[in-house]
């Protein structure tokens, strides 16, 4: 007889212990343990395989194996080939404190002439010197005045206080900071802020540092919201539900972003219905007062465009924003301002655009271009001077469109499963004409550090509102002028 015909006999002959326990009339281990806890058949023999596993496990006959996860390393769309070294964060974070060596003590000054709202008689910080222990909160991104009263006071950062303002004895406390923010001039803040950027753009110091064009990032971002109407001028947002409107703070805001990666905040433009005086009680902002249509983006954008040509003048400047703003009437003001733009466009913004760029790429010659960036493979195709035109007097404009496919591997390390291939899909109009020479800078270089401006940004001339946890007391009269 054969060995296989042997073994197959033998697992014929074989009976299970439950098997012959039942033939002999004996009780199943199972239902033992289900009578006794009152629990179902499949989960008695769970619970028992479980007992067993753990007596298995004391007794040394069955070894866990720890096996160290590692970390997955980020896969970041700003960054090709994941986050940065530690030696390129030292880098970047040496350059931003160069700036605030040469910012800081101009802006200071400025800061020295406003005038302090508080007892004089009281004072024991003065306000250039809580004003740097405020830009050290949200430069830690402190979520609160106990948090930071707890946690900045730790750092021992006294000396670096001192080395600005002289003669400070002792950190800030941040109910102090909260108490000069809600009675202070901040719109006199924002003044001060603006001169010392206008001081510094126009310096060699900053033609050392940014060499080449200055690149504006613009977005907007919502700082709270409630459900009622504390004041006339908070916008109203409607999700489908009537009769749950949300009240909300937006602004529009735009930062400059330095070559050498820093990001400091320019503008901010607050989006606020008209038709009260500022002077109105909470009472009657509550009844509410009427207006045709609310403030938006848009209009918002054309209000801080002219505050940037103030600023900056025309020539140098290059925008970067996203699908919002990818329209006539904003581009044909970067046109008369001569600025360089690069702006998200949507599939299902400017129709007659895609259609024309859709047909192009389908003929022989189509201009595109491969690029590897890191760990990250790109196709980019463009059409330039595509006709468009806007408005009841039909403005022509020519636009350049670009697009580019990203793919790349996502390896899921952490979660040990099997590695995947990912693509992204990015398109931009842009000011300028392109080729395969710029393509890449353009895209990757210029348009794409707009994140910048939602990873990196902080406005200190709006401190009370970027945690309303600073100033929870904020009146219907106060809103623009805490924010």
């Amino acid at each position: 007889m054969s060995k296989a015909v042997s073994a197959a006999a033998a697992a014929d002959s074989y009976e299970s212990p439950e098997s012959g326990a039942r033939q002999h009339g004996a009780i199943p281990e199972w239902k033992i343990y289900a009578d006794a806890h009152g629990v179902s058949k499949s989960q008695a023999k769970r619970d028992l395989a479980a007992l067993k596993l753990t007596e298995s496990v004391l007794s040394g006959k069955t070894k866990i194996e720890e096996r160290p996860r590692p970390k997955k390393p980020a896969k970041s769309n700003c960054k090709g080939g994941g986050t940065p070294t530690d030696a390129e964060t030292d880098e970047m974070t040496g350059c931003f404190i160069r700036v605030l060596r040469i910012l800081l003590p101009g802006l200071l000054v400025k800061l020295s002439h406003i005038e302090d709202c508080r007892d004089q008689a009281k004072v024991r910080h003065s306000l250039p010197a809580l004003m740097i222990y405020g830009l050290m909160m949200f430069l830690s991104h402190t979520e609160s005045r106990r948090q930071a009263t707890g946690e900045i006071s730790k750092l021992s950062l006294l000396p670096f206080i001192n080395r600005f303002v002289p003669g400070t004895e002792d950190m800030p406390h941040g109910d102090t900071l909260n108490r000069l923010l809600c009675g202070i001039d901040v719109q006199g803040i924002d003044e001060c802020y603006k001169e010392a950027i206008s001081e510094f753009i126009r310096s060699d110091r900053f033609n050392e540092i940014n060499p080449g064009r200055i690149l504006v990032a613009v977005d907007g971002t919502g700082k709270f919201s409630r459900g009622y109407q504390w004041d006339y001028r908070a916008l109203s947002r409607n999700l489908g539900d009537p009769g749950k409107e949300m009240y909300i703070v937006y602004v529009l805001e735009s930062v400059l972003i330095l070559e050498n990666g820093t990001v400091l905040p320019l503008l901010t433009e607050f989006l606020e219905n008209s038709g009260g005086s500022a002077g109105q009680s909470s009472e009657n902002d509550q009844a509410g007062t009427a207006f045709n249509k609310q403030d938006c983006e848009s209009k918002a954008c054309h209000r801080m465009m002219d505050e940037l040509h103030k600023l900056f003048g025309s020539g140098r400047l290059t925008l970067v924003m996203d699908g919002l703003y990818a329209n006539g009437p904003i581009i044909s003001k970067c046109n008369s301002y001569n600025w360089e733009f690069m702006i998200t466009l949507k599939r299902e913004s400017l129709t007659t655009v895609w259609e024309d760029f859709d047909g192009l790429c389908k003929l022989d010659g189509s201009p595109s271009l491969n690029v590897n960036w890191g760990e990250r493979k790109q196709v980019y195709h463009w059409q330039n001077k595509l006709d468009y035109t806007y408005g009841k007097n039909h403005t022509p404009l020519r636009l350049n469109l670009v697009t580019c496919n990203e793919t790349w591997v996502e390896g899921h390390h952490r979660s040990g499963r099997i590695p995947e291939i990912k693509s992204a899909f990015y398109s931009w109009l842009s000011s300028c004409c392109i080729t395969d020479k710029n393509v890449f800078h353009l895209c990757t270089e210029v348009a794409r550090r707009r994140w910048r401006i939602l990873c990196e940004s902080f406005c200190y001339a709006h401190l009370c509102l970027q945690n309303h946890d600073f100033a929870e007391n904020i009146t219907g009269s106060e809103v623009k002028r805490c924010a």
